[in-house]
């Protein structure tokens, strides 16, 4: 076999890795820049009242609207968002700084390339109703959206957090 030829079935294949895998590499460096998400600001309502002396019942509802858009050129698989609600900044006499009032995982599924998705995740809180009742605090409010891009033969993980520090004044004053 001659020379140049041996040199070309070398050179050739290790060319064309190259070529694929910078091909590759630039498409999901796209897709990953082209996939963006906005957290709107969480919305606490609440539906306390009081039920024989010193005694609170209800429920506080959080609202945070969220959208992941795709403008990528891969699918987004197994989409995942985890909002949890913990509280800090609360007074001392009851203390809830740092537990976890609220706790929710969406499993949204698949955002094919060029769609998007939207809505408002809801989460309950129904514990600590009666010290929420009259504590002033602040909820601490952690978003995490997690996914893959499904990248034909491999699959690669992205995941995003955001912070959201939400007053919480009681509605009962002592």
């Amino acid at each position: 076999m001659k020379k140049g030829v041996k040199i070309t079935l070398i050179v050739v294949p290790i060319v064309i890795v190259v070529i694929l895998g910078a091909t590759l590499g630039g498409t999901l460096l796209y897709t990953k820049n082209n996939v963006s998400y906005t957290v709107g600001d969480t919305v606490l309502t609440n539906d306390i009242s009081r039920i024989l002396i010193g005694g609170f019942s209800g429920h506080i509802e959080t609202d945070t609207p969220l959208e992941i858009v795709n403008n990528g050129v891969y699918d987004i698989i197994n989409l995942s968002i985890t909002i949890t609600i913990t509280g800090q900044n609360f007074d001392e006499l009851a203390t809830l700084n740092g537990i976890v009032l609220g706790h929710g995982v969406n499993d949204l599924g698949t955002i094919p390339k060029g769609e998007s998705w939207s809505d408002v995740l809801e989460i309950t809180i129904n514990e600590n109703i009666a010290i929420l009742a009259i504590q002033d605090g602040e909820m601490k409010i952690s978003i995490d959206i997690a996914f893959k891009l499904n990248l034909v033969l491999f699959k690669t993980n992205v995941a995003y957090n955001e912070i959201q520090i939400e007053e919480w004044d009681s509605p009962f004053d002592f």
